[in-house]
Order: structure tokens, then C-alpha cells, then sequence
């Protein structure tokens, strides 16, 4: 997903059960009836619009993020684009997850320590906050925990009320 027309072709996701991703549901379902009463809590898990970005961009896992940090320099309304479509569709699917049985949800930015900063601040955490803010409103007995890769470097801009998780994993 390099360029505006691709991101405005992408399919919203906005039912996970009937979109190709029941599995995820009959798994976290089955995972918690074998949890019940052990007193272990089961972890749903989405990566963040920003890492979801990356290997969208870059079609893999890639070291160096090149065509995403290119996008971001080039083209940032295409890449802000297409992390609001990954926002609206990571809360659903996070949603679904907990629906299904999730005690916690973690959201996972891989490919954080690729942004300075400023580019954190533009590009990964407000749109992560996003996702954990609606999952906070739609269940909020249902603890968030942000991890950053990288993160340690953007501490300060993860403290206070500047995350909307309710915990933040440092590496």
C-alpha cells in the first residue's frame, strides 16, 4: 500500500466475525474456558496503525522501513490516511477480541523505535491512543497496555495523561 488510491481501496473492517477473522474469536473463546478459574488473565493482541503501516508499506518485515519513512517524508497525507483507516479498523478488531474473551488488550508498536520523537508524536501515538481510548469507552473494565519498541527513548512523551493506556511496557 504505497500511494492515496491503494489506502482509499483498502475495505474497512468492520465486523472481524463475518470479515475472514472468526478464528480469532473461537480461539479466545476456547483459551478462556480453559483459563476459567485458574486465575490467569487471557491477552488479546493487536499490532499499532503504525507498525500495521510499516509492513503494509513495505509489504514484510523490513530493518530500515524505507518506503514507510519515504511516504512519511513525501507523502504524509497518504500515510496519515492510511493510519486512520487502521485506527478505525484495529478498534474493531480489538473490540471483537474482547468480545470474544480478552481480559486485556495490548497494543504492540513493533516498529516504534524507526521514528524520531517528533515523528512518534505525529505519526505512532496518536493514533494508538486513539485505539485505546474507544477501548476504554466500549469496555472499560478492560485494561490497555501500550509497548513501544524503542520506547524508552520517547518516555517522556508516554507519561502522564499523554498515553490513554492504562500501561505503558518499556523495553
Amino acid at each position: 500500500v504505497r500511494d492515496a488510491a491503494r489506502v482509499a481501496a483498502l475495505t474497512p473492517l468492520t465486523n472481524p466475525q463475518e470479515q475472514g477473522l472468526g478464528f480469532t474469536g473461537e480461539t479466545l473463546r476456547a483459551l478462556r474456558g480453559e483459563l476459567e478459574g485458574t486465575g490467569a488473565a487471557l491477552l488479546g493482541f493487536v499490532g499499532t496503525p503504525w507498525t500495521l503501516a510499516a509492513y503494509s508499506v513495505e509489504g514484510k518485515a523490513d530493518k530500515e522501513c524505507r518506503q514507510t519513512k519515504l511516504m512519511m517524508a513525501h507523502a504524509p497525507r497518504t500515510l496519515h490516511a492510511l493510519l486512520e483507516h487502521l485506527t478505525l479498523s484495529l478498534i474493531e478488531y480489538a473490540s471483537f477480541q474482547v468480545d470474544a474473551g480478552a481480559h486485556v488488550i495490548q497494543l504492540f508498536d513493533s516498529w516504534a523505535h524507526h521514528l524520531s520523537p517528533s515523528q512518534f508524536s505525529e505519526f505512532s501515538l496518536p493514533y494508538a491512543n486513539r485505539v485505546a481510548a474507544e477501548l476504554k469507552r466500549r469496555h472499560p473494565h478492560v485494561p490497555v497496555i501500550f509497548h513501544a519498541n524503542g520506547g524508552t527513548g520517547k518516555l517522556h512523551l508516554l507519561g502522564g495523561d499523554r498515553c490513554a493506556a492504562d500501561v505503558v511496557g518499556l523495553d
